[in-house]
């Protein structure tokens, strides 16, 4: 089974200290202030109108007019992803989420792990790069999407 966070004695054990946060799972002992929330927040779906209003909010916070689709967070983009086109060689900027990697290599990609990258190399097929364990960047090809 894969390392999905939450098991921070093997680190505390290395690097020592008692006060670690693990972020890789969301889960922090000193939570960010959080303002009251309705009960409909955690019983209804989302609307077509909330959804638009989201998606224009991501749109531009990432400065993008490129479609953009919701999903149930980041580990269904991640298992959708390699579906979308043929297998072929995918690099990873690493160190990284695991699943990237783990989940293209179940699907049958080739994936190279990469300290970092500035250009485009000749035979990659699509190109991971994430700044959170909670934000996938999926660089693809503009062929990728043909």
């Amino acid at each position: 089974m894969r390392e999905h966070g939450g098991n921070l004695h093997p680190a505390k054990q290395v690097y020592g200290g008692k006060n670690w946060i693990d972020l890789s799972t969301g889960i922090n002992r000193v939570p960010y202030p959080v303002p009251q929330l309705s009960a409909a927040a955690f019983t209804d779906l989302p609307g077509r109108d909330a959804i638009d209003l989201w998606t224009r909010a991501a749109g531009a916070a990432y400065r993008s007019s490129a479609p953009l689709l919701a999903l149930a967070g980041a580990q269904a983009a991640i298992q959708l992803v390699p579906h979308l086109r043929p297998k072929g060689l995918a690099r990873i900027v690493s160190p990284t989420y695991n699943e990237h990697g783990a989940t293209l290599r179940a699907c049958g990609w080739q994936v190279e792990e990469v300290a970092r990258w500035r250009i485009w190399p000749a035979r990659t097929s699509a190109l991971w790069s994430t700044r959170t364990t909670r934000t996938a960047g999926i660089g693809v090809r503009p062929s990728f999407w043909a």
